[in-house]
């Protein structure tokens, strides 16, 4: 694997339980797209790898809590893809890694939902 993508997708913003669940199973759903049609890159998901941790160990699903998580991740990734799905645009946690990633001049690229499908 020559790269190490870190995937931005919204998760607790103006989200219930119900709307956090959906929003974890769309994003495993791309990154899984993602990963067949890019097999060459490693694509790490905060949402994917640490939800279910959270919730069997009862822990916060709050961007604060896992920040420091997420900042260790980005400083290793060699860019960070921002999936567009629904409510990308308002995520708080979204708008702290893109602000994040330009300040460590990270490459940044956006990525339609139709071009993670096969």
């Amino acid at each position: 694997m020559n790269k190490f993508i870190y995937v931005a997708t919204p998760y607790s913003t103006n989200a219930d339980a119900a709307l956090m669940l959906q929003r974890a199973n769309d994003t495993a759903w791309y990154v899984g797209n993602l990963m067949h049609k890019h097999r060459e890159y490693f694509f790490y998901s905060p949402v994917v790898y640490f939800r279910q941790i959270a919730l069997e160990c009862d822990l916060p699903h709050t961007r604060e809590f896992w920040w420091g998580v997420n900042k260790y991740a980005l400083d290793r990734a060699n860019e960070i893809w921002v999936l567009k799905m629904d409510g990308w645009d308002e995520s708080d946690g979204v708008k702290e890694e893109i602000e994040y990633a330009r300040s460590i001049n990270l490459p940044i690229k956006f990525i339609n939902l139709e071009d993670t499908s096969g």
